[in-house]
């Protein structure tokens, strides 16, 4: 099973032992460090696609 990732540097992230986390979208967002969790909700568009995925894991789909 895939971690989720972190929206902005795409690094994954164990949900189970997350300390940085936000909602958004209606969905929780895991984040590798307060600062990316920072730089996120200072932020929030730049992230997130329209459909409010965040935009690394739409970039990891087209790679695939």
């Amino acid at each position: 099973m895939l971690k989720p990732q972190d929206p902005v540097c795409g690094m994954q992230v164990d949900e189970k032992r997350a300390e940085y986390k936000s909602n958004a979208a209606n969905r929780t967002l895991y984040f590798c460090s307060a600062e990316c969790k920072n730089r996120f909700e200072r932020e929030p568009q730049r992230y997130l696609t329209q459909g409010g995925r965040p935009a690394v894991e739409e970039q990891a789909q087209a790679r695939n």
